[in-house]
């Protein structure tokens, strides 16, 4: 089971209710999901104690669980690059479902990162006195000379030489809030993903970095708290430009949340 298995009717009636606030119903559902979790993961009661080396192993894990999912994010967006690129009238449900997949694991980054927050005390209200407002766009990406979308039957110009894909053939997709990210493909944007994907990875190694009581250090030293808490607001940011960048709105950024809590609710009741 997958975001593409749920029935996203409920969602719009959600959505309408927390409009605006949608970091804070993320933080509320995913502290839902958390508490059920923690049993089936064997995992500490939040928040904890991030000076101890046991937490440390646990936040890390979190982190690399993170930085996972995006290495699967990109991995499908390159696929659908080369897609763009070649004969796309192959393999059109291959690129149904990598799109799908895009937008799926960058949804799982969310959950992972969310934890990571939640685990270390990090709420909401820590955030919103970093950001004055998460700004989240009501529009796709603005066209450059260089990018191809997939919505549209346009030549993507490649060093100066077109490349014509031939006939799109996912329009269908556009008014889809789970496949809103990716829809849009060039080397230019290629690029810019990749640079977003490490401004994230960045700050989270960071964040990582501050805990200082490694397993294999015979002393121990408290953690710079300051340091490993501003980075994982940083992360969370850039995960947000993000998906800014790639096309979602909030409603979409959201979406994709919300359909995966869906399914990992499913997972956890069927002991997938």
């Amino acid at each position: 089971m997958d975001i593409r298995d749920i029935n996203m009717e409920p969602f719009e009636y959600t959505y309408s209710k927390t409009a605006g606030r949608v970091v804070q119903a993320i933080f509320k559902l995913q502290k839902d999901l958390l508490d059920l979790y923690i049993g089936v993961e064997k995992l500490p009661q939040y928040p904890i104690d991030i000076n101890a080396p046991i937490n440390q192993i646990l936040i890390k894990d979190f982190i690399a669980r993170i930085t996972e999912e995006l290495g699967e994010a990109y991995e499908s967006y390159l696929w659908l690059y080369n897609w763009v690129r070649g004969d796309q009238a192959h393999d059109r449900e291959t690129a149904v479902q990598k799109l799908y997949n895009f937008n799926e694991e960058i949804a799982d980054a969310i959950h992972f990162l969310v934890e990571a927050l939640i685990f270390t005390g990090i709420t909401p209200t820590v955030l919103n006195q970093h950001i004055s407002q998460f700004n989240f766009p009501e529009y796709m990406p603005d066209d450059r000379e260089d990018t191809y979308n997939l919505i549209r039957d346009t030549p993507m110009i490649y060093q100066g030489r077109p490349y014509d894909g031939g006939q799109i053939a996912l329009p269908h997709l556009l008014d889809n809030p789970l496949t809103r990210g990716g829809q849009s493909s060039s080397p230019n944007m290629r690029g810019i993903l990749a640079e977003r994907m490490w401004g994230v990875t960045y700050f989270l190694q960071i964040a990582r970095n501050a805990l200082k009581n490694k397993p294999w250090k015979q002393s121990q030293m408290l953690s710079d708290g300051k340091v490993y808490r501003t980075n994982m607001v940083y992360a969370f940011m850039e995960l947000v430009a993000l998906c800014q960048y790639m096309g979602m709105a909030e409603k979409h950024f959201f979406a994709i949340y919300w359909a995966k809590n869906q399914v990992n609710h499913f997972r956890i009741q069927s002991k997938y």
